[in-house]
């Protein structure tokens, strides 16, 4: 680990080290390109705080590389994959779909008031408000999920996104559902 990074956060040269030395079992292996392009893409707009420098999130885009075998990478495609993981490991084929609008609403949400902390007691509020069961995800499964961590602060516990990127591609999904990009964007923007 280098000194200079967060704890238990992967450098650049770990994260390369790990994607190569994995023992893919398909017989995959990304070429040197690709991996730097996949360290260039997030390491450009996440400096410091790359996405992938967290093992977990390296972990899930190691198997994307084992399921996809991709030759050029696409950040899109790869968070639609972490989506597709976490929501058919945790919930029945029948509510998958729901899950995922929901996931997307929450995120539209933290976008529209900018933040990407909350109180537990408001995002309790945030549910509610949008209609979503408190018991489909409420903090601590977020939390287990690894896409929010719950932490104490003067007392009161939050809800923190484990990262912005995560929340810009549920609303962007979210937009691009809709069937009309623009002008959805432009109502939520205004």
């Amino acid at each position: 680990m280098n000194r200079f990074m967060p704890d238990g956060k992967l450098d650049n040269q770990e994260i390369r080290k790990q994607i190569l030395n994995y023992n893919y079992s398909s017989g995959y292996f990304p070429s040197d390109e690709l991996i730097q392009e996949i360290i260039d893409q997030f390491w450009f707009r996440d400096f410091y705080n790359s996405f992938i420098s967290d093992p977990i999130y390296l972990g899930y885009l190691i198997s994307y590389l084992e399921k996809n075998h991709p030759k050029k990478f696409n950040r899109f495609d790869f968070y639609h994959f972490i989506f597709e993981q976490i929501i058919h490991s945790h919930f029945k084929e029948s509510k998958v779909e729901k899950v995922r609008l929901n996931l997307r609403q929450i995120a539209l949400t933290f976008e529209q008031i900018q933040t990407d902390t909350v109180t537990v007691h408001e995002y309790t509020r945030i549910l509610k408000r949008l209609k979503i069961p408190k018991h489909q995800l409420k903090p601590d499964k977020l939390q287990q999920f690894n896409i929010a961590k719950i932490d104490e602060r003067d007392g009161i516990s939050h809800l923190i996104l484990a990262h912005h990127t995560l929340s810009e591609f549920l609303v962007a999904e979210h937009i691009l559902s809709l069937g009309r990009p623009i002008k959805e964007f432009e109502t939520w923007s205004s």
